[in-house]
């Protein structure tokens, strides 16, 4: 059965590759913007078939063992800073939508609270709403934010995991994602509500793996070659980083030499002091 899902999908990524080869890199014949496709690759490349080999030559455990590793840079795989990437984003979505809904109910309530109030003035009632205002926000940035945070990235963790078990890329892997995702978050109030929250889970991650995948078809990417264009902008990070710190330590050493052959060339001769001394003794 292994040796039958490792064919498979080499004959589906030759097929991708190939459709795309005939296409000039198009989905569907129709080239998106009337422009090729820069990112073509021959699928009797040598690049394409040590790729594919790589992918298919490793177990499951291989592949989430390379997840969940560093790289020669000492940099996280790119489906562990996909999963980080996710849950700040999620923090601050939560943060923004948490804190605003927050604010509104805090400044909402206010005014209704304090209709009868009497105040000194007009800028002791804007402090005291101010002040309001300003906790319902953070009240509700923390409430949200954490919340969202830990589910999105939790999502994506699932995702990336169960993917790079299988060695592909499908709807199944953001619905059984989403599922696990839900499930563990209503844990903790009973059966009924972790399945509850596993099922609304599993819809979502259905939902945005049809968005996802969809968005990929038309433009005719994979995951994997987003994962490789991830992981080489990774590298020209660290890459610049080093020639910048290359840059700068030369700098200082041409300078350094600078001074140095400044101070060799002096046309003062370091010994007319001793000269001089020595000629006065010898006239005494």
């Amino acid at each position: 059965m292994a040796g039958l899902g490792k064919d498979s999908y080499t004959r589906l990524y030759r097929t991708f590759l190939a459709s795309r080869a005939k296409g000039g890199g198009a989905t569907l014949g129709l080239s998106i913007l009337f422009f090729e496709n820069p990112d073509e690759v021959d699928p009797n490349s040598k690049t394409a078939k040590s790729h594919l080999s790589e992918r298919t030559e490793m177990t499951g455990l291989q592949r989430l063992k390379l997840m969940y590793s560093y790289d020669a840079y000492g940099n996280l795989s790119p489906e562990l800073s996909m999963v980080i990437q996710s849950g700040l984003t999620g923090v601050f979505m939560g943060t923004v939508i948490g804190g605003t809904m927050h604010s509104r109910e805090s400044y909402l309530s206010f005014i209704e609270r304090n209709q009868g109030t009497t105040f000194q003035n007009i800028r002791e009632a804007q402090k005291q709403l101010q002040n309001k205002v300003t906790v319902g926000f953070g009240r509700g940035a923390w409430m949200l934010g954490w919340r969202l945070g830990l589910f999105c990235g939790a999502f994506m963790l699932f995702t990336n995991s169960i993917a790079a078990y299988r060695g592909k890329s499908s709807i199944i892997e953001y619905s059984a994602g989403g599922f696990i995702t839900g499930a563990m978050y209503k844990f903790k109030l009973g059966p009924r509500a972790s399945l509850a929250g596993g099922l609304m889970g599993g819809l979502l991650g259905t939902v945005a793996g049809i968005v996802n995948t969809g968005i990929l078809y038309i433009t005719g990417t994979s995951t994997d070659q987003l994962r490789r264009f991830h992981y080489e902008w990774q590298e020209s990070k660290q890459e610049e980083r080093l020639r910048q710190m290359y840059k700068a330590r030369d700098k200082d050493l041409d300078a350094l030499s600078l001074e140095h052959g400044t101070k060799l060339t002096n046309t003062q001769d370091p010994l007319v002091g001793v000269d001089n001394i020595a000629a006065a003794t010898t006239k005494q």
